[in-house]
């Protein structure tokens, strides 16, 4: 499974085990408890939890002095949230509240493009209003009263510091932590907050029933040790953004367990509500250029690599699923039918393109150059590129005709423009022929192996093929043994 896959795999389960809040939290609160003993039981239990699976893996607890900031941050606001959320319960009905906390998604997606120039393409655009229109539809109000002013202030506070958590995590240096390290840093430290409170109100409050026990033990395991690590490690393979959008998935698991264990009815707004949430995370799962795709199915996830005559091909989707698709792409967005092949390619001892680069889909072409000497494989990928039926590439292609002028300034402007394009890179492409030593592409690999942008290219005959091969594996990134068999994934 590659490192994509695992992504919105890890997001769906975040969101669906974090939608038991409620299920677990409300008996509590019946019971007498307080969001502050709940929620410090909660996270007392989860951190153990985190730490046998940590040592049951061998990884080391060490963490950088550069990481410490960062994680105290992080494991606050994460708290903030889970505070603020819980109290909210008290002025709400818990479905509407966690309803109200989808709001998140919006505020991810514009942190990223304002703060992080991330762009918004139109297919992100489209699940974030379609996922929202759903969300809209699920809302129910079983009195009809209006929603307390106090109550709403509460779940927005809690949506904000959620968002800030997601983005934070890709944006500092935690993205190269473990992430059952991350985790774990996480609810230690936001544990720090409710034993402050405690503290402050001198108040603990215990169940005075033994299964009321279990519903902390269950809080502890479901919408915190598994949402979190989920949620965490889904942020890593791709994004903040995808991950807030698969966010959506929550009222789903709401409304299922409201049906299967409190025998609520399932009513026709809702049921359109399931269904466009449900459409919306399809078409984020999809991936890609939304206009790349109006006429063309592409396939759920990238073909993986054969490594052996034993594997059994990847399955291909059938006929039937390719036209019900394309029938239902053409029915909702019928513009950009007639958008046209447009490849710009850039290079190091070049000025930066005239264009704005976040309209395109952004492609670094890494891997053997060997100062100029090895075959250019560069230029038959971009040639590669320019015969494709539609689309809009820009290409960051490090290999100079020139070569290198001998200047350290040279060198230096080569090597950040190098790691400048690979972080602004969607897609990274490493190609590892088997003539090449290519030390400089092995860091540049593991530099990226989390990014989840990476695919590489190693022909078995490359000195260091097992290293690649195992630690592509180890980290679920996508390994092909030519460019011929990547560039048939590519759709």
């Amino acid at each position: 499974m590659n490192a994509k896959a695992k992504g919105y795999i890890l997001g769906s389960i975040a969101a669906a085990s974090y939608g038991m809040n409620p299920l677990f939290a409300l008996p509590l609160y019946k019971a007498g408890m307080d969001p502050d003993s709940v929620l410090f039981f909660r996270y007392l239990f989860a951190i153990p939890l985190l730490g046998i699976m940590i040592k049951a893996r061998g990884r080391s607890f060490k963490i950088q002095r550069k990481e410490t900031f960062p994680l105290i941050i992080m494991g606050l606001l994460v708290a903030l949230s889970s505070l603020t959320l819980f109290l909210s319960y008290n002025y709400m009905a818990a479905g509407i509240a966690s309803t109200l906390l989808f709001v998140y998604p919006i505020m991810v997606a514009l942190i990223m493009a304002m703060v992080f120039k991330e762009k918004l393409a139109l297919q992100t655009i489209v699940c974030m209003l379609l996922a929202l229109g759903g969300i809209g539809l699920l809302y129910k109000s079983e009195d009809g009263s209006t929603l307390s002013l106090i109550g709403t202030l509460l779940v927005f506070a809690s949506s904000l510091s959620y968002a800030i958590y997601i983005v934070g995590i890709n944006q500092t240096s935690l993205k190269n932590v473990a992430t059952l390290k991350v985790t774990f840093y996480v609810l230690l430290f936001g544990l720090s907050l409710f034993v402050a409170r405690l503290l402050y109100s001198g108040v603990l409050n215990t169940p005075d029933q033994w299964y009321l026990w279990a519903n902390l033990l269950a809080l502890a395991v479901f919408p915190t040790a598994i949402s979190f690590l989920c949620t965490t490690g889904a942020i890593q393979y791709i994004g903040s953004t995808p991950t807030a959008i698969l966010g959506a998935l929550e009222p789903v698991t709401a409304i299922f367990f409201g049906i299967a264990v409190f025998g609520e009815s399932l009513t026709v707004r809702e049921s359109f509500g399931l269904v466009m949430i449900i459409v919306a995370v399809t078409f984020v799962i999809a991936g890609g250029n939304i206009t790349s795709q109006l006429v063309r199915f592409r396939k759920l996830f990238p073909r993986l690599p054969i490594r052996s005559k034993k594997e059994t091909n990847p399955i291909k989707p059938s006929s039937t699923m390719k036209k019900s698709l394309y029938l239902l792409l053409l029915l909702l967005f019928p513009i950009g039918l007639q958008a046209q092949s447009e490849v710009i390619v850039l290079h190091p001892d070049e000025g930066k393109a005239e264009v704005n680069e976040a309209e395109y889909t952004r492609i670094f072409l890494a891997g053997t150059i060997d100062m100029g000497k090895s075959i250019d494989w560069q230029k038959a990928t971009c040639d590669w590129f320019r015969a494709r039926p539609q689309g809009k590439y820009i290409l960051y292609n490090p290999r100079r005709d020139k070569g290198l002028s001998g200047e350290m300034s040279d060198f230096e402007h080569q090597v950040n423009w190098e790691l400048e394009h690979l972080e602004k890179a969607d897609l990274i492409i490493m190609n590892i022929l088997a003539s090449s030593k290519s030390p400089i592409t092995l860091l540049e690999m593991g530099l990226h192996m989390r990014s989840g942008k990476l695919h590489v290219i190693c022909e078995p005959g490359f000195y260091r093929y097992d290293n690649v091969r195992i630690t592509c594996n180890r980290y679920g990134v996508p390994l092909y043994h030519s460019m011929d068999e990547f560039l048939k994934t590519v759709r």
